[in-house]
């Protein structure tokens, strides 16, 4: 998918973004829902560029609390969702990160947005 265009990618990264904070707002959810921590509702969400498991072109959500982190380079995709410091509620395959093409299918962890896309 190498022949799409940077304007796919916005949007596509628009749309994952959104998706973020649509997940960043259920707080008010009950905490067996997020891992079982009590957790304090927070309106502050701050969003930047990172790199992420060796993805140079990554964004990142957080509250402060919660963390969300997608990376545009093979997605989007999100790689990383959970409690800043804590354990990740997606699979990393360690063997997998950081890579982009090739000729082989990779799995590469996370969650990726392309079935939603697909739907809208």
């Amino acid at each position: 998918m190498k022949h799409l265009t940077k304007g796919y990618h916005i949007n596509s990264t628009v749309i994952a973004v959104g998706l973020g904070l649509v997940l960043m707002s259920t707080l008010g959810c009950p905490p067996q829902a997020i891992g079982g921590r009590e957790i304090r509702k927070e309106r502050n969400v701050r969003m930047k560029k990172v790199s992420y498991g060796g993805w140079p072109n990554c964004i990142k959500l957080s509250n402060g609390q919660i963390e969300l982190i997608a990376t545009t380079d093979v997605g989007p995709r999100i790689m990383r969702f959970g409690y800043v410091g804590g354990q990740n509620l997606f699979t990393e395959y360690k063997d997998q990160m950081g890579k982009t093409g090739g000729d082989s299918w990779r799995i590469y962890g996370g969650h990726r947005l392309g079935m939603l896309l697909n739907m809208l």
